[in-house]
C-alpha cells in the first residue's frame, strides 16, 4: 500500500478554527440546520499509490466505476469495500473509484470503518480531530466532522482513534448499535463508499462491524492475485453471505501499489 503522502504535501490538521489557509470552515445561517459540512479544504493528497494504479488499471478502473454505478441504480447506495486480506489494496481501489465516479459528475461520500487501522483521511493528507464516532456519540452532527475537497469534488466522513504506530487501540464508536445519524449521507451524496478494511463479517464481539454491516446495501470484496489464497476467498465470502449482506461483485488487484510508495 502507498504512503499518505509525499513529503512535499504537509498534512492537514482540521479543527472547527484553523490556522492554515488550506483548511476553511464554513457556516450556515444562524438558526438554520442547512446540511453544509463544516470543513472544507482545496484539494486532497493523492496517494502515489492511487495514482500508478490509475495509470496502469485506468480501463478496470472505470470498469468499477461503471459497475458501482449499475449497482446503484439498483439501490446500491451504501457499498462497502473490504480486502480478503489486510494489504490487499482495498483503501486504494475505493479512492480510485471514487476519484472516477467525481470526476464523471457524481457526488460522493467516503467513510472510513475500518477500526482496526483508520487510516483513511490521514492517507488523504488530513489529521482531523473527530470523526463520526462523534456523531455516534450525539455530540456533534455528521456535517461537523465531514472534510470535503474543493477540487476534488469528494467528501471523507474521518474515523478517528490511535493508529497502529502510536501503540495504540483504535476506538470503537460509543454507540455502534444506530447508525441512522450517518443516514443523512444517503439524502446528500449519490453514492456512499465505506472502506472496511479486512472484512471479519462481524465476528466475535466487534459491535461496531455489526452495526456497520447492517447499514450496507452492498460489499465489494477485493483480493490481490499476488498473494491470492483460494480458501480465504471462501472464507470471506462465506462471511459475507452469513452476515446477511449482497456481494456485489469481486475485484482481484494485480498492483503492487506498495512500489509507488
Amino acid at each position: 500500500m502507498a504512503e499518505p503522502q509525499s513529503r512535499r504535501n504537509e498534512s492537514a490538521v482540521v479543527r472547527p478554527e484553523t490556522e492554515s489557509d488550506s483548511v476553511v470552515a464554513s457556516s450556515a445561517l444562524p438558526g438554520d440546520h442547512v446540511f453544509q459540512p463544516s470543513f472544507r479544504v482545496d484539494s486532497f493528497a493523492w496517494p502515489s499509490g492511487c495514482t500508478r494504479l490509475s495509470m496502469v488499471a485506468g480501463n478496470q478502473m472505470d470498469q468499477l466505476a461503471d459497475a458501482l454505478l449499475a449497482g446503484l441504480e439498483r439501490g446500491e447506495q451504501v457499498v462497502g469495500m473490504s480486502g480478503c486480506r489486510r494489504g490487499d489494496g482495498c483503501t486504494t481501489l475505493l479512492l480510485c473509484a471514487s476519484r472516477r465516479l467525481a470526476d464523471r459528475g457524481f457526488k460522493i461520500a467516503l467513510v472510513d470503518a475500518d477500526f482496526d487501522n483508520p487510516l483513511l483521511a490521514r492517507r488523504l493528507g488530513l489529521l482531523p480531530e473527530a470523526g463520526w464516532e462523534e456523531v455516534l456519540a450525539a455530540r456533534l452532527r455528521a456535517e461537523e466532522v465531514i472534510i470535503e475537497s474543493v477540487q476534488d469534488r469528494l467528501a471523507v466522513l474521518p474515523l478517528c482513534g490511535s493508529l497502529p504506530s502510536q501503540g495504540g487501540v483504535s476506538q470503537r464508536p460509543p454507540d455502534s448499535g444506530n447508525l441512522k445519524v450517518l443516514d443523512v449521507l444517503r439524502e446528500h451524496y449519490d453514492l456512499v463508499l465505506v472502506d472496511l478494511g479486512e472484512f471479519d463479517g462481524g465476528v466475535e464481539d466487534n459491535e461496531s462491524s455489526l452495526a456497520v454491516i447492517g447499514w450496507l446495501d452492498a460489499v465489494v470484496l477485493v483480493r490481490n492475485l499476488r498473494n491470492a489464497q483460494e480458501n480465504k476467498l471462501r472464507e470471506t465470502r462465506r462471511r459475507v453471505l452469513a452476515a446477511g449482506l449482497l456481494e456485489a461483485g469481486i475485484v482481484e488487484n494485480f498492483v503492487d501499489v506498495r512500489r509507488a510508495a
